[in-house]
């Protein structure tokens, strides 16, 4: 399959699968899909009685110059895949089921650094889009607390969360909303911090847009903006976190 070398032998001989991943290069998302379904697939299904090798390399030249180097290596009777293997695996998938919520995961073309450095992103997306039921963590801080803004220390806030996340080929705009009842965690460096898990996540706005077009926004704090006004229930508390207030989700 494209991105990927599936070599099954009989008898003794092991089952290798060589994973091609140049760190540089742009691939089509619908390539590096199925390969890491396949690895999740291996790790699920496997059979104690079969003996395997899995083989992941980047085939990117090295300063060896053999043009080989190996990220991991698995073998013997109990396939327990590394972290560095499932991990990339499960990142593949995420960013592959946001493209496809979206109808766009057979036109969209990415890095594998692009994958690895916005998988957080990619994992709060997925759940949103689905709406799974796993809360979200969110830590910021604030300049009062919410005692002093709003006159309860106990809120029910909504905070826009909004991405532009940009691939080889196409980016995405989302505008999600995170809502919840915050705990105050203190004060840390001269602000008030606290931590929101939202079992509740919104998507409030979404679009596709080719790489280097014009979007409709200027900025995120837009999005955060058009993620406030379209928040129907005025009963909670819309607030809008700017830097330096913001935290990445955990």
């Amino acid at each position: 399959m494209a991105g990927a070398d599936l070599i099954l032998a009989e008898g003794n001989q092991p089952l290798i699968l060589n994973m091609k991943l140049p760190t540089e290069a742009t691939l089509p998302l619908a390539d590096l899909q199925p390969v890491a379904k396949l690895v999740l697939f291996l790790q699920e299904m496997y059979d104690k009685d079969q003996q395997f090798t899995v083989e992941v390399r980047d085939l990117t030249e090295t300063s060896s110059g053999d043009g080989k180097h190996e990220i991991v290596r698995l073998s013997g009777s109990n396939f327990q895949p590394k972290a560095t293997l499932e991990m990339l695996a499960h990142r593949i998938r995420n960013a592959w089921k946001v493209w496809k919520d979206l109808d766009m995961q057979g036109q969209v073309e990415m890095t594998v650094p692009h994958i690895l450095e916005n998988w957080e992103e990619y994992c709060l997306l997925k759940k949103a889009f689905r709406s799974e039921e796993v809360p979200v963590s969110l830590e910021y801080g604030l300049y009062k607390t919410y005692e002093e803004i709003y006159g309860t220390a106990t809120p029910t806030v909504a905070i826009p969360h909004p991405f532009i996340l940009e691939a080889a080929t196409h980016g995405l705009i989302a505008g999600l909303v995170l809502i919840g009842e915050p705990e105050a965690l203190g004060k840390k460096e001269g602000l008030h911090h606290y931590e929101l898990v939202a079992k509740d996540t919104e998507i409030v706005y979404s679009d596709t847009f080719l790489k280097d077009a014009e979007t409709p926004f200027n900025d995120v704090m837009e999005i955060r903006e058009l993620c406030a006004e379209r928040m129907e229930d005025e009963s909670i508390f819309v607030h809008i976190t700017t830097p330096p207030d913001e935290y990445h989700p955990k």
